[in-house]
């Protein structure tokens, strides 16, 4: 199909090969066509090219190669490792090896989720060169971002980044637990081929310490991975050790503009009446089996809402898997549907919301959907979302209120 929107002469720089993006090299080639695999259209086809540079390269902030030569698609690919940069230099190659035109982009980010160590080696949370794609899909330009791989992101307890070559995908400001994960400060266009000389230009002023070590083959070491679950899990630690003490009223006087309020239609069935925690959500129907699932998992603080479409022909949650929310460390679980055991519900130390109790168990098909917006009670659930919930309601917050 003819692109609609640029001519094939504005796109070709986008199609050919260039010194970074060797999207030639025979390794280069083979690898986006085994990513292929049997996709036939132009969008699957791209997707299955994001999904594979995003989770077959892990990312790492150390060790990195800051020779001309590590910057190459070919010699990213290799290492199966690499940083945003060399992840969106690889996107570039592979899409151009097969006929999708692409380009790279950058921007200065603010990135709340480094590794402390890291921080305090560059001196600052400012990224400067934060690399993501351009991808020419359907006559327009998409944007994508393959930085953080899904084993990664579920270590740092951050919602993993999809990619369907319709819309952009670019980070989520907020993490699972609520807090700031990704701010975009300035931007700084699209490229043809990966601009080498002003990325070490700039890091020369902004992190000269970091560059010269580097340079020297003493780039800064360590367990990316390890060192980000660590520290996510001393945070989720600290969260749990939070006293519950807040009040919905309190928070709606002083913040807001900041909040959503629910529609009343919720009834208390837990033995916990206050209880507040970042969002995990899942979304099915007249089904719980992902409710266990979820629920078996550390739940460090959080709140899991489950969007069962208001279903009051079964229950979705009862005293078994209020007893695993409890074990794991859950402070809350909000139904869009019903729970039954009442009597049981009523003594144990979770926040349970719910909009009527049904003595039929659900069924177990093992359908569903999790880590999505869900939308009832008027507002909107997003994963990584506040929540806060008493006597007097239920609200919502982009962020932990202060």
């Amino acid at each position: 199909m003819k692109p609609a929107n640029e001519t094939d002469r504005e796109l070709e720089p986008y199609l050919q090969p260039t010194w970074f993006v060797d999207s030639d090299h025979p390794a280069i080639v083979d690898y986006a066509q085994r990513a292929l695999g049997d996709a036939e259209s132009e969008i699957d086809r791209a997707c299955r090219l994001f999904y594979a540079v995003r989770d077959d390269i892990r990312y790492t902030a150390y060790g990195i190669d800051m020779d001309r030569e590590g910057f190459r698609a070919s010699h990213v690919l290799a290492s199966g490792r690499g940083w945003c940069v060399n992840k969106s230099c690889l996107l570039a190659a592979t899409c151009r090896a097969v006929g999708i035109p692409c380009r790279m982009g950058y921007a200065d980010v603010r990135n709340h989720l480094a590794t402390e160590k890291l921080l305090e080696y560059i001196g600052t949370d400012i990224f400067y060169y934060h690399g993501y794609n351009e991808l020419y899909l359907e006559g327009k330009w998409v944007k994508a971002t393959v930085a953080f791989n899904r084993r990664l992101c579920e270590k740092a307890r951050l919602l993993p980044l999809d990619f369907d070559g319709r819309h952009d995908s670019l980070y989520h400001p907020f993490d699972l637990e609520g807090r700031k994960h990704m701010e975009y400060l300035n931007d700084r266009g699209t490229y043809v081929d990966v601009p080498y000389d002003d990325i070490l230009k700039k890091f020369a002023t902004a992190y000269s310490h970091f560059l010269t070590e580097a340079q020297h083959g003493r780039a800064l070491a360590g367990d990316f991975e390890a060192e980000i679950e660590a520290e996510a899990t001393r945070r989720a630690e600290e969260l749990l050790r939070q006293p519950m003490s807040f009040a919905t009223t309190d928070l709606c006087d002083e913040h807001g503009d900041k909040i959503q309020i629910a529609e009343p239609i919720f009834k208390r069935f837990g033995g916990r009446e206050a209880f507040c925690g970042p969002i995990r959500t899942l979304k099915l129907h007249e089904d719980n089996t992902l409710v266990r699932a979820e629920l078996e998992k550390p739940g460090e603080g959080h709140v899991l809402v489950v969007d069962g479409g208001g279903s009051r022909r079964c229950a979705l949650l009862g005293d078994r898997l209020a007893e695993l929310a409890i074990d794991n460390g859950w402070n809350g679980v909000v139904v869009f549907g019903c729970v039954r055991d009442t009597k049981e519900l009523a003594d144990m130390n979770l926040g349970i919301l719910a909009l009527a109790a049904h003595p039929r168990r659900s069924e177990k098909r093992g359908e569903g959907q999790r880590d999505i917006p869900v939308t009832m009670a008027g507002i909107n659930f997003v994963p990584g979302a506040y929540l806060y919930a008493d006597g007097d309601g239920l609200i919502v917050a982009e962020e932990k209120l202060d």
